[in-house]
């Protein structure tokens, strides 16, 4: 990666990268036999809400869309309930990484790492002490990258409403 990625907030224009990104990542998870974001979920109408919502970020890098991530500073209902460990922060307010996915042709390079240090600024500048996220049990490419990036393991949520299998490991990085 020769040229400076920046993250910026995502526009509605760019809902087409967006889509291809996660399109892309589907087919990934499925070969991998993973079956989260295989049942229609997430789709344009949930990242035209998290755009609007001002949530949704994209990562450039050489004037492509190489990922893409969601940071809210909205509580995860299913964060409640976590077996295991549990959170590294009780009470704190933190934020929360969801769908996040990098283009295949910058799978491997920095562009990853870049987005979780942009949405660590973020959640310092927020105010927040902590950020969160989780993955499916099968994504062990996942549950490794966020180790290297000094997430700890909590345990485990369950998204009770998701079709399939919905115990997701969960990560929490103090900031």
């Amino acid at each position: 990666m020769e040229e400076k990625m920046i993250c910026r907030r995502a526009e509605i224009t760019d809902l087409p990268e967006i889509m291809e990104i996660i399109d892309n990542a589907k087919v990934f998870m499925r070969v991998f036999d993973m079956d989260q974001w295989q049942n229609g979920y997430p789709n344009e109408e949930v990242f035209r809400r998290d755009i609007i919502l001002k949530e949704c970020y994209v990562a450039i890098c050489d004037n492509e869309t190489a990922g893409v991530m969601v940071v809210t500073p909205v509580p995860e209902e299913c964060y409640k309930e976590i077996e295991g460990q549990g959170w590294l922060t009780d009470s704190e307010p933190y934020m929360t990484i969801h769908r996040m996915a990098v283009a295949e042709k910058y799978r491997g390079t920095k562009v990853a790492e870049e987005m979780i240090s942009f949405a660590e600024n973020l959640c310092m500048k927020k105010g927040r002490k902590s950020l969160r996220t989780d993955t499916h049990k099968k994504n062990l490419a996942m549950q490794r990258f966020l180790e290297k990036q000094g997430f700890s393991y909590c345990g485990v949520v369950d998204y009770k409403d998701t079709a399939g299998d919905t115990l997701r490991i969960a990560y929490e990085k103090i900031n």
